[in-house]
């Protein structure tokens, strides 16, 4: 017993060992605490220097194998990590080990034909790669810790050593706000966030006796809460000895759709396909899967277990595509009322799949901090790797890819962005006041983005679909200080617009309504923003700023009107 304790201890302590001398020096510069600036840059330098180490060991073996191997690994929560955690830093090992392991299969696996065409084991596998797997994942977990902490840091927290570890400690007043975006970002019911992507749907929907099938995708996510199996049985009717790996998340792709297809050419630019071909392919390959694995058992411990499934190219690659195109000629024939042939199908298939396939320069540019991009398929010799627990973040990053236009000197989709607003506040009951210039007799004139009535109050809104970018994500401190600057000038611009017309309620082309008593404003943006200030003029409510997303905007609008 005390020799396999003495094994246990010193495997554990190899697997610590990359990143032990990299903690040691954090800790030691960090000292008796760094804040701003200072603090962020400690922290980009600790990022980088624990990327460098997952490099190093990620470097030994192909892409494949390291993804054959971590897969494998248990989800179990490292330290003190809540589920959400261990699927944050689980992405990051994903990311990690693609971007720096090496290309091809050649020397770590043999290849062997099967029934579904040819698999790949491994030629060896040592104690030291089975270390060096935990190691990449210890690595990832306390990467994803330094990027929670740089985004706190982003936020006023202050760099502190506590009890041996790094912490980004904040005063009540700030982390009460940091609580409160959090509570924003949970609550705006979109497929991504800025700490991840989740999905709002926990069961997959079933066609009844009368109604067409759903147009649903699903995805697989780490069962960090160990699940039981047998909520597998509904799902894929198979059942395992233990907990599985991966647990399904469905979700429904009619909204995304709704919200895509009006960016259509700036998503052929960006992603090389248009989002009908994306989302109609992704439909399929999930409908094809679905199937399959409620009719092969083995299928399902694969996928259930590693989260991805593996074809070599030529006759089985081209059989999945083809089965995928039946359910794209569906999707067509129900959006698009338009009837495709087969052929036809099938080649928006493969575009699609070459579009959702990691390319080198995807694989290259893989930013951890972020946790992007990912991709659907990863292209091996001649092996198609289809990874199904990517799909939710794939999908998400779909939306990611139409953020911004570029040249345009606010990054928005302004005219779509202020329709959208207006036909959500209408579809609500509430009436709509004048877009456009407004102007006075003497020349003067302002712009209305969107403006309503309210009860008694009219709401003059700014429609600023400014995309948050990749550092705004990672919680860069300079660029969450920029970005509230150039926030805070909409606001006051919105809050002169307000003056504007209280004072002047009538010019050559407007009217204020009799009913009006009161004009206020807000800037509405697509996802919530961090606010930094708690001054009460910026907050329409305790929970409310004044720069609110759509949903919030109908909550305030709701209560103004008194419904």
């Amino acid at each position: 017993m005390a020799e396999i304790e003495t094994s246990l201890q010193d495997r554990s302590e190899r697997i610590v060992a990359p990143t032990a001398p990299l903690h040691s020096d954090i800790l030691e510069r960090i000292g008796t605490g760094l804040e701003g600036a200072e603090a962020a840059a400690a922290m980009r330098g600790y990022l980088e220097r624990l990327e460098d180490a997952m490099k190093e060991i990620a470097s030994r073996h192909s892409r494949m194998y390291w993804l054959h191997l971590t897969r494998r690994l248990p989800p179990e929560p490292l330290g003190d990590s809540r589920p959400w955690t261990v699927t944050l830093y689980r992405r990051v090992l994903t990311l990690a080990v693609l971007k720096h392991g090496l290309p091809g299969l050649e020397g770590d696996f043999n290849v062997i034909d099967a029934s579904d065409g040819r698999m790949v084991v491994p030629r060896k596998l040592t104690d030291q790669d089975v270390v060096d797997a935990r190691a990449l994942e210890y690595l990832a977990y306390e990467f994803n810790h330094a990027t929670s902490a740089f985004r706190r840091i982003g936020k006023g927290a202050v760099l502190r050593v506590i009890d041996g570890d790094l912490r980004a400690i904040a005063t009540d007043d700030v982390q009460a706000k940091m609580v409160a975006y959090d509570a924003r970002v949970a609550a705006s019911g979109t497929l991504s966030s800025s700490h991840g992507a989740a999905v709002d749907v926990d069961t997959f929907p079933e066609p009844g006796p009368s109604s067409p099938m759903p147009f649903a995708a699903w995805g697989l996510v780490s069962n960090a809460l160990r699940e039981p199996a047998e909520k597998l049985v509904d799902f894929a009717r198979v059942r395992f000895d233990g907990p599985p790996n991966h647990m399904p998340a469905p979700f429904v792709l009619d909204h995304s759709r709704e919200v895509l297809v009006r960016f259509e050419d700036a998503m052929r630019d960006a992603i090389g396909a248009t989002p009908d071909a994306l989302l109609a392919s992704l439909f399929g390959l999930c409908t094809h899967m679905l199937k399959g694995l409620r009719n092969e058992p083995r299928l399902a411990h694969q996928m259930f277990n590693v989260g991805y499934y593996g074809v070599s190219v030529g006759y089985h690659y081209d059989g999945v595509c083809k089965n995928v195109a039946d359910y794209v000629i569906a999707w067509w024939q129900r959006f698009l009322d338009e009837t495709i042939d087969h052929p036809s199908a099938l080649t928006i298939v493969k575009d699609a799949f070459e579009a959702l396939t990691y390319s080198s320069d995807d694989l290259r540019d893989i930013d951890l901090w972020n946790r992007s991009p990912f991709r659907l398929i990863l292209a091996s010799d001649d092996q198609r790797v289809f990874d199904f627990s990517a799909i939710v973040e794939m999908t998400a990053g779909l939306f990611e890819a139409v953020g911004s236009i570029p040249g345009d000197p606010d990054s928005v989709k302004g005219s779509g962005f202020e329709q959208e607003i207006s036909r959500r506040a209408i579809a609500a009951g509430l009436t709509p006041w004048k877009t456009g210039r407004v102007k006075l007799a003497d020349g003067t004139e302002r712009e209305v983005d969107a403006s309503f009535v309210a009860g008694t109050t009219l709401w003059l809104v700014e429609c600023k679909a400014i995309a948050q970018t990749p550092r705004i994500e990672a919680g860069d401190y300079a660029a969450l200080k920029s970005r509230w600057e150039r926030l805070e000038k909409h606001v006051r611009q919105a809050q002169t617009l307000a003056a504007f017309v209280a004072t002047n309620r009538k010019g050559t082309n407007f009217e204020v309504p009799a009913v009006v008593e009161n004009v206020e404003y807000c800037v509405c943006t697509p996802a919530p923003e961090w606010i930094p200030s708690d001054e009460p003029d910026l907050w329409l409510t305790p929970e409310i700023p004044r720069i609110c997303t759509p949903d919030e905007l109908l909550i305030i609008l709701q209560r103004s009107r008194g419904a």
